[in-house]
């Protein structure tokens, strides 16, 4: 497939240069005070718990849940616009290209996209094509419950499970201290062309990766 970029608040992105999109979503994912569990290994369905009362599923996303996912891409577009330094006509231009049904189906069905579900709603995605993190998702309204940290996670164990030495993927500044938290290092510096991120600088990251058993 062509290798799509989207960058998350932790906003990473992979533009264009070999790639043919451009796309970002926003994480502001912490770890909460409660229990955190990071998902076992090899499971394609788990479970974390965030708190007291608060679990969180991770899962393989399905056509169903491609409306709720363009609608989690389009508030985080939004987010950008009130908190950081993302113009509307910048998050004008993303949400006519990639919060539409035909573009996330597309993303799906040419990765690997897991969700993630609290209290049955899905609230979080992460896709990935080969060894690159395309989008990562976080519904903006439940910010700060490690919903980023683990769907990265998942995604991280995948890639290193597929044989592939490093993951890689493109994000503004303001993201990468999360990408850092991760144990990724930055590798450069990338400055797209066009499409939404026209202008802007991109911070390259990449993480070695470990052998992970095959399932």
């Amino acid at each position: 497939m062509d290798q799509t970029g989207e960058g998350c608040l932790f906003l990473f992105v992979e533009a264009q240069n070999q790639f043919s999109q451009t796309e970002f979503c926003i994480d502001l994912a912490q770890p909460a005070r409660g229990a955190l569990r990071v998902p076992r290994r090899g499971t394609r369905t788990s479970r974390v718990t965030l708190g007291h009362e608060e679990m969180i599923s991770i899962r393989q996303m399905t056509e169903s849940d491609d409306e709720a996912v363009c609608r989690i891409s389009a508030a985080c577009y939004h987010f950008a616009a009130q908190v950081h330094d993302f113009t509307e006509q910048q998050v004008d231009l993303a949400l006519q290209e990639h919060c539409t049904r035909q573009h996330v189906s597309s993303l799906r069905t040419n990765g690997n996209a897991l969700v993630a579900e609290l209290d049955g709603q899905v609230v979080g995605a992460i896709i990935t094509s080969d060894n690159i993190i395309q989008a990562l998702f976080v519904d903006p309204a439940i910010h700060r419950k490690g919903i980023g940290r683990v769907l990265f996670q998942n995604a991280e164990e995948s890639i290193a499970r597929a044989g592939y030495p490093t993951l890689t993927l493109r994000t503004r500044p303001f993201a990468v201290p999360f990408y850092l938290a991760m144990g990724m290092k930055c590798d450069g510096y990338w400055h797209p062309q066009e499409g939404p991120l026209a202008g802007l600088e991109l911070t390259v990251l990449e993480k070695n990766m470990k052998p992970q058993p095959a399932l």
